[in-house]
Protein backbone atom coordinates (compact mmCIF):
# COMPACT_ATOMS: atom_id res chain seq x y z
CA UNK A 1 0.00 0.00 0.00
CA UNK A 2 1.19 3.78 -0.52
CA UNK A 3 2.29 5.44 2.40
CA UNK A 4 0.10 7.76 3.88
CA UNK A 5 -2.79 7.14 1.70
CA UNK A 6 -5.50 6.83 4.16
CA UNK A 7 -7.00 9.86 5.92
CA UNK A 8 -9.57 10.23 8.76
CA UNK A 9 -12.80 9.91 6.70
CA UNK A 10 -11.58 6.93 4.63
CA UNK A 11 -10.31 5.28 8.04
CA UNK A 12 -13.53 6.34 9.56
CA UNK A 13 -15.54 4.80 6.97
CA UNK A 14 -13.33 1.79 6.75
CA UNK A 15 -13.99 1.27 10.59
CA UNK A 16 -17.84 1.95 10.55
CA UNK A 17 -18.40 0.00 7.02
CA UNK A 18 -16.43 -3.01 8.16
CA UNK A 19 -18.89 -3.07 11.13
CA UNK A 20 -22.35 -2.35 9.14
CA UNK A 21 -22.77 -4.80 6.88
CA UNK A 22 -24.25 -8.35 7.16
CA UNK A 23 -24.13 -8.34 10.78
CA UNK A 24 -27.05 -5.75 11.21
CA UNK A 25 -29.33 -6.17 8.12
CA UNK A 26 -29.77 -10.29 9.16
CA UNK A 27 -29.01 -10.34 12.52
CA UNK A 28 -32.79 -9.25 13.12
CA UNK A 29 -34.45 -12.59 11.99
CA UNK A 30 -31.76 -14.12 14.30
CA UNK A 31 -32.43 -12.57 17.18
CA UNK A 32 -36.15 -12.32 16.79
CA UNK A 33 -35.98 -16.37 17.89
CA UNK A 34 -34.57 -15.54 21.16
CA UNK A 35 -36.95 -13.01 22.04
CA UNK A 36 -36.71 -9.10 23.00
CA UNK A 37 -34.48 -10.32 25.63
CA UNK A 38 -31.92 -10.31 22.97
CA UNK A 39 -31.45 -6.56 22.97
CA UNK A 40 -29.58 -6.89 26.15
CA UNK A 41 -27.03 -8.60 23.89
CA UNK A 42 -26.52 -5.65 21.66
CA UNK A 43 -25.87 -3.47 25.10
CA UNK A 44 -22.74 -6.13 26.39
CA UNK A 45 -21.07 -6.38 22.78
CA UNK A 46 -21.61 -2.21 22.19
CA UNK A 47 -20.02 -2.39 25.59
CA UNK A 48 -17.07 -4.70 25.16
CA UNK A 49 -16.18 -2.90 22.12
CA UNK A 50 -15.78 0.11 23.27
CA UNK A 51 -13.55 -1.83 25.78
CA UNK A 52 -11.41 -3.53 22.77
CA UNK A 53 -11.10 -0.29 20.65
CA UNK A 54 -9.71 1.83 23.50
CA UNK A 55 -6.75 -0.99 23.95
CA UNK A 56 -6.79 -1.09 20.44
CA UNK A 57 -5.79 2.47 20.74
CA UNK A 58 -3.39 2.22 23.65
CA UNK A 59 -1.74 -0.47 21.49
CA UNK A 60 -1.56 1.87 18.38
CA UNK A 61 -0.14 4.10 20.18
CA UNK A 62 2.71 2.32 21.71
CA UNK A 63 3.61 0.31 18.40
CA UNK A 64 2.52 2.47 15.54
CA UNK A 65 2.15 1.42 12.22
CA UNK A 66 2.08 -2.42 11.75
CA UNK A 67 -0.90 -5.00 11.50
CA UNK A 68 -2.67 -4.31 14.87
CA UNK A 69 -3.87 -7.85 15.41
CA UNK A 70 -0.59 -9.41 14.12
CA UNK A 71 1.77 -7.12 15.73
CA UNK A 72 0.48 -6.80 18.99
CA UNK A 73 0.58 -9.88 20.26
CA UNK A 74 3.89 -10.90 18.34
CA UNK A 75 5.73 -7.84 20.58
CA UNK A 76 4.05 -9.13 23.51
CA UNK A 77 4.60 -12.83 23.33
CA UNK A 78 6.76 -13.70 19.95
CA UNK A 79 6.36 -14.99 17.27
CA UNK A 80 4.81 -18.18 17.48
CA UNK A 81 1.44 -16.59 19.23
CA UNK A 82 1.88 -13.74 16.80
CA UNK A 83 1.60 -16.36 14.14
CA UNK A 84 -1.83 -17.85 16.07
CA UNK A 85 -3.31 -14.60 16.09
CA UNK A 86 -2.39 -13.57 12.53
CA UNK A 87 -4.11 -16.81 11.58
CA UNK A 88 -6.75 -16.58 13.17
CA UNK A 89 -7.27 -13.22 12.48
CA UNK A 90 -6.87 -13.98 8.86
CA UNK A 91 -9.56 -16.77 9.04
CA UNK A 92 -12.20 -14.61 10.38
CA UNK A 93 -11.52 -12.07 7.55
CA UNK A 94 -12.13 -14.76 4.64
CA UNK A 95 -14.82 -16.82 6.70
CA UNK A 96 -16.83 -13.16 7.36
CA UNK A 97 -16.24 -11.71 3.58
CA UNK A 98 -18.57 -15.20 2.44
CA UNK A 99 -21.27 -14.19 5.05
CA UNK A 100 -21.16 -10.42 3.61
CA UNK A 101 -21.65 -11.98 0.25
CA UNK A 102 -24.30 -14.36 1.42
CA UNK A 103 -26.38 -11.80 2.39
CA UNK A 104 -26.34 -9.51 -0.43
CA UNK A 105 -27.55 -12.58 -2.55
CA UNK A 106 -30.24 -12.77 -0.15
CA UNK A 107 -30.82 -9.30 -0.56
CA UNK A 108 -30.61 -9.37 -4.10
CA UNK A 109 -33.00 -12.17 -4.56
CA UNK A 110 -35.34 -10.10 -3.42
CA UNK A 111 -35.00 -7.96 -6.86
CA UNK A 112 -33.59 -10.00 -9.33
CA UNK A 113 -35.66 -12.98 -10.38
CA UNK A 114 -33.49 -16.01 -10.04
CA UNK A 115 -31.74 -15.93 -7.39
CA UNK A 116 -34.35 -17.71 -5.31
CA UNK A 117 -32.34 -20.94 -5.52
CA UNK A 118 -29.55 -21.69 -2.95
CA UNK A 119 -27.14 -22.66 -6.05
CA UNK A 120 -27.81 -18.99 -8.06
CA UNK A 121 -27.62 -17.15 -4.80
CA UNK A 122 -24.11 -18.91 -4.69
CA UNK A 123 -22.86 -17.79 -7.80
CA UNK A 124 -24.29 -13.91 -7.31
CA UNK A 125 -21.87 -14.42 -3.78
CA UNK A 126 -18.99 -15.45 -5.70
CA UNK A 127 -18.94 -12.54 -8.35
CA UNK A 128 -19.60 -9.67 -6.60
CA UNK A 129 -16.51 -11.54 -4.25
CA UNK A 130 -14.45 -11.59 -6.98
CA UNK A 131 -15.89 -7.51 -8.60
CA UNK A 132 -14.67 -5.67 -5.17
CA UNK A 133 -11.41 -8.57 -5.29
CA UNK A 134 -10.80 -6.46 -8.71
CA UNK A 135 -11.68 -3.45 -7.01
CA UNK A 136 -9.11 -3.86 -4.10
CA UNK A 137 -6.66 -3.86 -7.48
CA UNK A 138 -7.03 0.03 -7.34
CA UNK A 139 -4.57 2.23 -5.27
CA UNK A 140 -5.68 2.35 -1.86
CA UNK A 141 -6.56 6.11 -1.88
CA UNK A 142 -8.96 5.05 -4.49
CA UNK A 143 -10.13 2.16 -2.36
CA UNK A 144 -10.88 4.36 0.58
CA UNK A 145 -13.20 6.52 -1.72
CA UNK A 146 -15.23 4.05 -2.84
CA UNK A 147 -15.33 2.96 1.23
CA UNK A 148 -16.62 6.43 1.54
CA UNK A 149 -19.35 6.57 -0.89
CA UNK A 150 -20.77 2.93 0.04
CA UNK A 151 -20.87 3.97 3.95
CA UNK A 152 -22.90 7.11 3.10
CA UNK A 153 -25.51 5.11 0.84
CA UNK A 154 -25.67 2.70 3.65
CA UNK A 155 -26.47 5.15 6.28
CA UNK A 156 -29.04 6.86 4.50
CA UNK A 157 -31.56 4.41 4.56
CA UNK A 158 -30.80 2.84 7.91
CA UNK A 159 -31.49 6.52 9.52
CA UNK A 160 -34.36 6.56 7.45
CA UNK A 161 -36.02 3.52 8.25
CA UNK A 162 -34.84 4.57 12.68
CA UNK A 163 -36.00 8.01 12.39
CA UNK A 164 -39.40 7.14 11.00
CA UNK A 165 -39.70 3.88 12.81
CA UNK A 166 -39.43 5.74 16.01
CA UNK A 167 -43.43 7.44 15.99
CA UNK A 168 -44.98 3.38 14.44
CA UNK A 169 -43.59 1.24 16.98
CA UNK A 170 -46.17 -1.13 19.23
CA UNK A 171 -45.57 -1.57 22.51
CA UNK A 172 -47.43 -4.90 22.08
CA UNK A 173 -44.72 -6.44 20.02
CA UNK A 174 -42.14 -6.15 22.41
CA UNK A 175 -44.38 -8.65 24.65
CA UNK A 176 -44.38 -11.02 22.08
CA UNK A 177 -40.70 -10.69 21.74
CA UNK A 178 -40.04 -11.10 25.22
CA UNK A 179 -40.81 -14.64 26.17
CA UNK A 180 -40.81 -16.64 22.47
CA UNK A 181 -42.54 -19.97 22.70
CA UNK A 182 -39.77 -22.67 23.31
CA UNK A 183 -37.07 -20.17 24.16
CA UNK A 184 -34.04 -21.21 26.45
CA UNK A 185 -33.28 -19.93 29.87
CA UNK A 186 -32.49 -16.04 30.42
CA UNK A 187 -28.82 -17.22 30.35
CA UNK A 188 -28.81 -19.03 27.46
CA UNK A 189 -31.04 -16.24 25.73
CA UNK A 190 -28.21 -13.29 26.77
CA UNK A 191 -25.30 -15.84 26.05
CA UNK A 192 -26.32 -16.77 22.29
CA UNK A 193 -27.26 -13.02 21.80
CA UNK A 194 -23.69 -11.94 22.66
CA UNK A 195 -22.17 -14.64 20.76
CA UNK A 196 -24.17 -13.17 17.39
CA UNK A 197 -23.98 -10.07 17.97
CA UNK A 198 -20.24 -9.78 18.76
CA UNK A 199 -20.48 -10.13 15.13
CA UNK A 200 -21.63 -6.76 13.92
CA UNK A 201 -18.68 -5.47 15.78
CA UNK A 202 -15.96 -7.40 14.10
CA UNK A 203 -13.93 -4.92 12.43
CA UNK A 204 -13.33 -2.42 15.17
CA UNK A 205 -9.57 -2.90 14.79
CA UNK A 206 -10.07 -1.87 11.22
CA UNK A 207 -8.04 1.18 11.21
CA UNK A 208 -5.23 -0.58 13.05
CA UNK A 209 -4.55 -3.11 10.47
CA UNK A 210 -3.02 -0.60 7.71
CA UNK A 211 -1.92 2.08 10.19
CA UNK A 212 1.41 2.28 8.53
CA UNK A 213 -0.18 3.99 5.52
CA UNK A 214 -2.55 6.36 7.59
CA UNK A 215 -2.08 10.52 7.20
CA UNK A 216 -1.61 11.58 10.64
CA UNK A 217 -0.35 8.38 12.18
CA UNK A 218 -2.09 7.29 15.45
CA UNK A 219 -3.94 10.24 16.39
CA UNK A 220 -6.30 9.67 12.95
CA UNK A 221 -6.60 5.88 14.18
CA UNK A 222 -7.39 7.15 17.79
CA UNK A 223 -10.26 9.34 16.07
CA UNK A 224 -11.59 7.07 13.50
CA UNK A 225 -11.89 3.96 15.83
CA UNK A 226 -13.88 5.81 18.17
CA UNK A 227 -16.10 7.83 15.48
CA UNK A 228 -16.37 3.77 13.36
CA UNK A 229 -17.62 2.32 16.88
CA UNK A 230 -20.04 5.03 17.83
CA UNK A 231 -21.12 5.42 14.50
CA UNK A 232 -22.10 1.51 14.48
CA UNK A 233 -23.63 0.92 17.78
CA UNK A 234 -26.05 4.02 17.55
CA UNK A 235 -27.25 2.82 14.37
CA UNK A 236 -27.48 -1.11 15.72
CA UNK A 237 -29.28 0.15 18.32
CA UNK A 238 -31.33 2.20 16.90
CA UNK A 239 -32.54 0.10 14.04
CA UNK A 240 -33.23 -3.08 16.46
CA UNK A 241 -35.24 -1.55 18.54
CA UNK A 242 -37.11 0.00 16.00
CA UNK A 243 -37.61 -3.23 13.51
CA UNK A 244 -38.79 -5.17 16.88
CA UNK A 245 -41.34 -2.49 17.41
CA UNK A 246 -42.83 -2.48 13.73
CA UNK A 247 -42.88 -6.32 13.01
CA UNK A 248 -45.02 -9.14 14.58
CA UNK A 249 -42.63 -11.53 16.06
CA UNK A 250 -43.25 -14.65 13.84
CA UNK A 251 -42.86 -12.92 10.45
CA UNK A 252 -39.26 -11.24 11.67
CA UNK A 253 -38.64 -14.74 12.76
CA UNK A 254 -38.88 -16.15 9.09
CA UNK A 255 -37.66 -13.23 7.13
CA UNK A 256 -34.04 -13.73 5.23
CA UNK A 257 -34.44 -9.58 4.36
CA UNK A 258 -36.00 -7.84 7.86
CA UNK A 259 -34.95 -4.27 6.89
CA UNK A 260 -37.13 -4.90 3.80
CA UNK A 261 -39.96 -6.30 5.66
CA UNK A 262 -39.80 -2.95 7.50
CA UNK A 263 -39.73 -1.04 5.34
CA UNK A 264 -42.52 -2.30 3.68
CA UNK A 265 -44.61 -2.10 6.97
CA UNK A 266 -43.42 1.32 7.29
CA UNK A 267 -43.19 3.38 4.00
CA UNK A 268 -45.13 0.76 1.37
CA UNK A 269 -43.51 -0.88 -1.54
CA UNK A 270 -41.40 1.95 -2.17
CA UNK A 271 -39.61 1.94 1.49
CA UNK A 272 -38.98 -1.76 0.32
CA UNK A 273 -36.79 -1.05 -2.61
CA UNK A 274 -35.26 2.04 -1.09
CA UNK A 275 -34.21 0.17 2.00
CA UNK A 276 -33.69 -3.32 0.09
CA UNK A 277 -31.11 -1.49 -2.17
CA UNK A 278 -29.41 0.19 1.34
CA UNK A 279 -28.86 -3.44 2.67
CA UNK A 280 -27.44 -4.39 -0.92
CA UNK A 281 -25.25 -1.42 -0.46
CA UNK A 282 -23.78 -1.67 3.39
CA UNK A 283 -22.65 -5.35 2.15
CA UNK A 284 -21.11 -4.09 -0.96
CA UNK A 285 -19.40 -1.44 1.54
CA UNK A 286 -18.49 -3.85 4.00
CA UNK A 287 -16.80 -6.23 1.68
CA UNK A 288 -14.65 -3.71 0.51
CA UNK A 289 -13.18 -2.32 3.24
CA UNK A 290 -12.60 -6.70 4.33
CA UNK A 291 -11.13 -7.42 1.10
CA UNK A 292 -8.35 -4.31 1.41
CA UNK A 293 -7.91 -6.12 4.78
CA UNK A 294 -7.38 -9.63 3.30
CA UNK A 295 -4.82 -8.44 1.34
CA UNK A 296 -3.03 -6.12 4.20
CA UNK A 297 -3.17 -8.90 7.14
CA UNK A 298 -1.06 -11.78 5.14
CA UNK A 299 1.12 -9.22 3.67
CA UNK A 300 2.56 -7.64 6.64
CA UNK A 301 2.62 -11.62 8.33
CA UNK A 302 4.77 -12.82 4.74
CA UNK A 303 6.93 -9.76 5.15
CA UNK A 304 8.08 -10.82 8.79
CA UNK A 305 8.87 -14.42 7.67
CA UNK A 306 5.60 -15.94 8.93
CA UNK A 307 3.44 -16.78 6.30
CA UNK A 308 4.72 -17.67 2.69
CA UNK A 309 6.50 -15.35 0.37
CA UNK A 310 3.65 -15.23 -2.18
CA UNK A 311 1.42 -13.20 -0.16
CA UNK A 312 3.89 -10.13 0.18
CA UNK A 313 3.67 -9.49 -3.81
CA UNK A 314 2.14 -6.49 -4.72
CA UNK A 315 1.04 -4.58 -7.96
CA UNK A 316 2.14 -1.64 -9.22
CA UNK A 317 0.57 0.47 -6.97
CA UNK A 318 1.72 -1.56 -3.96
CA UNK A 319 -1.48 -3.65 -3.37
CA UNK A 320 -0.76 -7.24 -2.22
CA UNK A 321 -2.37 -8.83 -4.71
CA UNK A 322 -1.25 -12.38 -4.20
CA UNK A 323 -3.01 -12.19 -0.53
CA UNK A 324 -6.24 -10.98 -2.01
CA UNK A 325 -6.44 -13.39 -4.82
CA UNK A 326 -5.78 -16.49 -2.44
CA UNK A 327 -8.24 -15.90 -0.09
CA UNK A 328 -10.86 -14.59 -2.44
CA UNK A 329 -10.67 -18.54 -3.84
CA UNK A 330 -10.87 -19.49 -0.50
CA UNK A 331 -14.28 -17.78 0.17
CA UNK A 332 -15.84 -19.01 -2.75
CA UNK A 333 -14.78 -22.43 -1.75
CA UNK A 334 -16.71 -21.46 1.18
CA UNK A 335 -19.35 -19.92 -1.07
CA UNK A 336 -19.79 -23.64 -2.81
CA UNK A 337 -19.86 -25.73 0.52
CA UNK A 338 -22.48 -24.21 2.62
CA UNK A 339 -24.93 -23.37 -0.33
CA UNK A 340 -27.35 -26.33 0.02
CA UNK A 341 -28.23 -24.07 3.51
CA UNK A 342 -31.18 -21.96 3.48
CA UNK A 343 -29.77 -18.66 3.69
CA UNK A 344 -30.13 -17.68 7.20
CA UNK A 345 -28.97 -21.15 8.11
CA UNK A 346 -25.79 -20.15 5.81
CA UNK A 347 -25.33 -16.66 7.31
CA UNK A 348 -25.33 -18.10 11.13
CA UNK A 349 -23.12 -21.04 10.50
CA UNK A 350 -20.97 -18.59 8.31
CA UNK A 351 -20.46 -15.96 11.46
CA UNK A 352 -20.55 -18.35 14.29
CA UNK A 353 -17.09 -19.94 12.50
CA UNK A 354 -16.08 -16.49 12.04
CA UNK A 355 -16.47 -15.43 15.85
CA UNK A 356 -15.00 -18.25 16.84
CA UNK A 357 -11.88 -17.80 15.00
CA UNK A 358 -11.72 -13.91 15.95
CA UNK A 359 -12.03 -14.74 19.91
CA UNK A 360 -8.31 -15.85 20.28
CA UNK A 361 -6.65 -12.52 18.59
CA UNK A 362 -9.05 -10.31 20.60
CA UNK A 363 -8.38 -12.41 23.83
CA UNK A 364 -4.23 -12.04 23.20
Amino acid sequence: MAKHSLGFFSLTALVAGNMIGSGIFLLPSNLASLGAESLLGWLASGAGAIALSFIFIYFNQKLPGGAGPYTYPRAAFGELVGLQSAYCYWLNIWIGNAALAATFAGYAASFIPGLESPEMRALAAISVVWIFTFVNFLPAKQVGLVQIILLITKLLPLLLIGIVGLGAIHSQYYQQYWRMPGSPSHLSVFSQSVALTLWAFLGLESATVPSGAVKGGSDTVKKATLCGVTIALVIYLLTSVVIMGVVPAPALAHSHAPFALAALTLLGPVGKWIVGLGAILACLGSLNGWILLQGQMPQSVSQEGLFPRLFARTNHHGTPIAGILITSVLISLLLMMTASQSLAKQFQTIILLATLATLLPYLL
